[in-house]
């Protein structure tokens, strides 16, 4: 969805888009001071959603030519400094395709700070993080697009619209909040099992685990 999109929403939700079907000037009914709040209140609500409901799934393979965020630390650890945008760890593992073509996902990782972790150096080759990410911060361009899907978008235009609506009617932001809370509902992603190989510790051969 584009910014300016996201603006003509917003503004929908709290009739101020047009009167008789005709599409109304920024100066009325104090318009012009509701756009100017739009930016800043989009960031917090693509945030909000991203961390809370819908996260963004991005990826870092360490073994780039040209990376520069590892750093071997001793005792058979790497260090990944993480990107800028990172949000946490996904928590389904670090895929890795081993030398030998076997594909598994590694667990052995742990935190080291907010936004670095240390791996195995052994296990480094093939492997890829994987992480949750921010939202691209909206700069305000009309034909911008918004790093979000057509419905978290959608579903920002609630809270946007809400927190608009706050000190002129607490009726108005209570139902339009509602609404943003209940979007943020169906957002979640439903919860699918995985199958995966493990070898059985007693020795039996492998098994499917679910």
């Amino acid at each position: 969805m584009k910014y300016s999109e996201f603006k003509a929403l917003v503004m929908q939700h709290l009739d101020q888009y047009s009167v008789a079907g005709v599409t109304v000037p920024e100066s009325y009914n104090n318009q012009a001071d509701d756009t100017a709040r739009i930016c800043a209140l989009t960031n917090i609500a693509l945030r909000t959603i991203a961390s809370r409901t819908k996260p963004l799934l991005a990826s870092l393979d360490p073994n780039a030519a040209g990376i520069t965020c590892t750093e071997d630390i001793g005792n058979g650890w790497t260090k990944i400094k993480m990107p800028a945008d990172f949000l946490r760890m996904s928590g389904q593992g670090l895929p890795r395709l081993s030398p030998d073509g076997s594909y598994d996902r590694n667990m052995h990782y742990r935190y080291l700070s907010d936004n670095e972790i240390v791996v195995r150096t052994e296990e480094l080759p093939g492997l890829i993080i994987t992480y949750y990410r921010l939202p691209r911060k909206v700069q305000g361009y009309e034909n911008e697009e918004l790093d979000a899907s057509e419905m978290a978008a959608e579903c920002a235009s609630f809270y946007v619209a809400a927190q608009l609506a706050r000190t002129e009617s607490a009726y108005a932001y209570q139902t339009l909040y509602n609404e943003f809370e209940t979007m943020m509902d169906r957002l979640r992603d439903p919860v699918i099992t995985e199958m995966s190989r493990t070898e059985d510790v007693y020795g039996w051969g492998a098994c499917n685990v679910y």
